[in-house]
């Protein structure tokens, strides 16, 4: 009895450590924080949509003709507890997390391969940010949950802070020292190769709300009517033309 109970036993710490330890997914953006009962993991989820052939077109605002589209949606959990997801639409090469959309400053799609960006791998040139863009506000979130599950075309995206961090495919969230960002006027562009600076679209205004309404509803009509009509002193000086 005592050996059948300790074999039950050693088969349910099994099953709990398989449930909740390393990654579980495609290998993207996996955590190597360790195995255990609470281990952090990914689990990435892959939808594939065709509409009718095509070019994709451009990789932030999605023109183009028809194309297939990839949605991925990274799960991240930690402790058991499941955290903000991001997701990837490869119709516009951006990533969303957190209510903002990211991309780099050359608008390569997001889940690009190292070199593989029309625009190359370093953006050594200054460039404008476009209209509803602004640079991205580092966040320990957003480099696990973006930076650290995406390629970019590149090795390091930098924040508006200056700080840089590697991407999926280049230590995978790992930080830089130093300061990486370039500023003339309202351009930017990074101080190193194989270094892109990362934007993210500006978070629309809340809306405004309308006054409250009164609390208390308007007065209760009068439920029954006036018993006795009012009747004139005097008649009228003309009759009325024809009685009811």
């Amino acid at each position: 009895m005592a050996a059948a109970r300790a074999l039950a036993a050693a088969l349910l710490a099994t099953a709990a450590v398989h449930s909740h330890s390393g990654a579980v997914g495609d290998g993207i953006g996996t955590d190597a924080s360790g195995s255990g009962t609470h281990a952090d993991a990914y689990e990435v989820f892959v939808t594939t949509a065709h509409d009718g052939g095509g070019a994709r077109g451009n990789a932030r605002t999605g023109t183009g003709g028809g194309a297939t589209t990839t949605t991925e949606v990274h799960h991240h959990r930690s402790g058991g507890r499941e955290l903000l997801s991001a997701t990837y639409d490869s119709d516009t090469g951006l990533v969303t997390y957190d209510g903002y959309d990211y991309i780099t400053m050359d608008e390569c799609p997001a889940n690009t391969a190292y070199g593989s960006c029309s625009a190359g791998y370093c953006q050594d040139s200054y460039l404008s940010l476009p209209d509803g863009y602004e640079l991205a506000v580092y966040s320990q979130d957003v480099v696990d949950n973006v930076v650290a599950n995406y390629p970019f075309g590149t090795h390091v995206v930098v924040f508006s802070d200056g700080s840089a961090y590697g991407v999926s495919t280049y230590s995978g969230g790992a930080a830089f020292s130093g300061s990486w960002l370039s500023t003339s006027g309202s351009t930017y562009k990074t101080t190193g190769c194989s270094l892109k600076v990362l934007m993210r679209s500006i978070a629309s205004a809340a809306p405004t709300m309308s006054p409250a309404p009164t609390s208390a509803p308007s007065p209760v009509p009068t439920a029954v009517p006036t018993a006795v009509p009012t009747w004139s002193a005097e008649p009228t000086a003309v009759p009325i033309p024809a009685p009811t």
